[in-house]
């Protein structure tokens, strides 16, 4: 009996260190998408005024360049933070056996080619690197008539 308390007891410091990962890995992500979204938001209101100084294209374009490197950090906290919750995962999953014996948690519960929110996750983060790009070609567009219409 106590080596399966003992079991027991791994396995539920494992599943908190799981379930930490997992909550950290949203949060994360959430904070991402919202600082994207905000920031995409602000720029796309911008965008379709003519631009009418250098300042203002200076302003779209420092703010495509920062939501390009936001979105190429989201990618990498994704990476990471997956790197994280497998690991836990993959504790849990070979400690199981032990503790439940034939009951499994996460054993076998892979999703079967469906889509998994991470994946979702790391779409999104794709998207905005696709919008960013777009919005920032669209500024170097602009500005170069821009400047052809001022100074030539």
């Amino acid at each position: 009996m106590e080596t399966e308390d003992l079991a027991l007891k791994q396995y539920d410091v494992v599943l908190r260190y799981l379930i930490y990962e997992n909550t950290v890995y949203w949060t994360r992500s959430s904070f991402f998408l919202a600082a994207n979204a905000g920031l995409f938001g602000f720029v796309a209101s911008k965008l379709p005024a003519p631009p009418h100084d250098i300042h203002y294209i200076i302003a779209l374009a420092v703010g495509c360049i920062g939501g390009i490197i936001l979105s190429g950090l989201w990618h990498q906290a994704l990476r990471v933070g997956e790197y994280w919750t497998s690991r836990w995962e993959r504790i849990c999953i070979s400690l199981e056996e032990r503790a439940f014996d034939k009951i499994e948690v996460l054993r076998n519960c892979r999703l079967n080619g469906r889509d998994s929110g991470k994946q979702v996750a790391h779409r999104t983060a794709m998207l905005f690197t696709i919008l960013w790009s777009l919005a920032l070609v669209y500024t170097i567009v602009i500005s170069l008539k821009f400047f052809h219409s001022t100074y030539i």
